[in-house]
């Protein structure tokens, strides 16, 4: 059956067509002593994985290969195997893993975290790699998952590798990357003391390396530290953090790309949730007349996240709201459309900004609003058949609160 390797690819397509075809077949295989054949096993089922349309990965799971992959290089006769079958090992490992939830609950009840985890060799720039790139599945399973790995050290690691290897191919670092993002994403937040010491790595990555994967999953990593606590805010304000990421929604210094525009806002408007002094870091930092800009987007979801950020700016100092004031000219206009024709959920989040305006600003800075019509758009959408449970109709009940809170002083 595997005695001839230019075979390998009809026999791949019988194990994709059917597994359960092939399946006695490739377990006596494994069970044999001939390691050649194993190895050249490994890889065509490694092969059958990798497949791009409808893997056959459940097959492979219920056919029973999983096992024999695990403890294929505990056998004594395999200690010594190369690094291309230790690769495809992982690999095959790896995109189980990627698969439904399921997948990857059956490969960590056969110990694959402790596999992945005996194959992180600092020494070995590849096996490294795609060792981290199962773990890295495993990590953006869920929240407990990923606490586990951690508590385990899975970050202490990668940090030690960075620090062994200065040179790394794109793939490594794209691997690190999603690693760092996968880490700090889902709720509830993770402990802020678990991953803050990738912040350094996250920014030099932004600093050095010009990849669209590497540049997207670090600044959704910072975003996503960002929403853990005040504290974190805090630290990633130190790590001088904001300049680095208001470049990404500056076109004058790169062209926009909407898959760094969204987590970028995010940042940015996390990071203004927090006190005046780091709202004014952003402020300073020239990002309210490049959000601005960004209101004109034909995303929904781009559109939203600016109202966000201008929202949160509205909620600081009378100085900070003056900065948004500046762009009346352009910004009033377009406010007015979004409470107009906009989708509910950016409707709420421009409330936010007016609501906050009336509550926090002076005279002259509400009576702006009013003088636009503003203040009319925002009570015309009681006419609009709101049901009185809707995000939206809360919304407008606590910017109408704010307005009168105004008038009443």
């Amino acid at each position: 059956f595997f005695n001839n390797t230019a075979t390998t690819d009809i026999y791949t397509e019988q194990i994709v067509g059917s597994v359960r075809c092939v399946q006695e077949t490739v377990i006596y295989v494994f069970e044999g002593d001939n390691l050649e054949l194993k190895k050249e096993a490994v890889t065509i089922v490694r092969k059958a994985t990798s497949v791009q349309i409808n893997p056959p990965l459940s097959e492979i799971v219920e056919a029973g290969l999983l096992p024999y992959i695990i403890r294929f290089h505990k056998e004594p006769s395999n200690e010594n195997i190369d690094e291309k079958t230790k690769l495809d090992l992982l690999w095959t490992i790896t995109n189980i893993c990627s698969g439904t939830s399921e997948l990857t609950q059956a490969c960590i009840s056969l110990g694959v975290i402790d596999y992945f985890f005996e194959f992180l060799d600092l020494n070995n720039s590849a096996i490294f790699s795609q060792a981290l790139w199962g773990l890295s599945n495993i990590c953006g399973e869920s929240y407990y998952f990923r606490d586990m790995l951690l508590e385990r050290g899975l970050l202490v690691t990668i940090l030690q590798f960075l620090e062994t290897n200065t040179e790394l191919t794109m793939e490594a670092r794209r691997v690190i990357a999603w690693c760092f993002n996968n880490m700090c994403r889902f709720k509830p937040a993770v402990k802020l003391n678990l991953v803050k010491d990738c912040l350094p790595y996250v920014k030099k990555f932004l600093q050095t390396i010009d990849d669209p994967e590497v540049i997207s999953d670090s600044i959704w990593a910072v975003s996503y530290i960002t929403e853990i606590s005040d504290t974190a805010i805090s630290l990633v304000c130190q790590h001088d953090l904001v300049p680095i990421i208001t470049k990404y929604i500056n076109p004058s210094i790169q062209p926009l790309q909407k898959n760094f525009m969204i987590p970028s806002l995010r940042v940015l408007g996390n990071i203004v949730t927090g006190n005046d002094i780091e709202t004014q870091i952003v402020v300073d930092n020239g990002c309210i007349p490049l959000v601005m800009n960004l209101i004109n987007e034909q995303s929904t979801a781009i559109r939203k996240e600016v109202c966000f950020f201008l929202s949160n700016v509205a909620a600081g100092t009378q100085i900070q709201i003056e900065s948004i004031l500046t762009c009346e000219d352009t910004f009033f206009p377009k406010l007015e459309w979004i409470l107009q024709n906009d989708t509910n959920e950016v409707k709420h989040e421009a409330l936010w900004i007016i609501g906050n305006i009336f509550a926090g600003g002076n005279y002259n800075q509400s009576m702006k609003l009013v003088n636009a019509g503003l203040l009319w758009r925002v009570f015309e959408l009681f006419n609009t058949g709101l049901s009185s449970q809707s995000k939206l109709m809360k919304g407008l009940i606590a910017c109408v609160n704010d307005c009168l809170l105004y008038t009443s002083d």
